[in-house]
This record gives structure tokens, sequence and C-alpha cells, in this order.
């Protein structure tokens, strides 16, 4: 089940002449680099 689209594709801002923040920054390119965290984080939510 995936609730919300984050691939990097969505997160260009930046090519749409957009600030970003340097947080966001990070997030988008630790996203990019460990693909499976958004699965984790969601099957770890479900333990609640």
């Amino acid at each position: 089940m995936k609730l919300f689209n984050r691939s990097p594709n969505h997160w260009s801002a930046a090519v749409k002449g957009l600030y970003v923040s340097p947080f966001q920054q990070f997030l988008n390119q630790y996203k990019s680099t460990h693909p499976d965290v958004d699965k984790k984080q969601m099957e770890g939510r479900a333990l609640l």
C-alpha cells in the first residue's frame, strides 16, 4: 500500500525554479540512495 508518491520526480521543485530547503535536499538525496526507507517506515508504523 503506497500512500504518497515520493519518487524523485515528484520532488523536482529545483527543476521548476522553486526553493528547496537544505533539509529537503538531504531527504531527496537520502531517499534516492535508500529506496526502501518508505516501506520500512510504513511497516514500523503498522506495528503501532
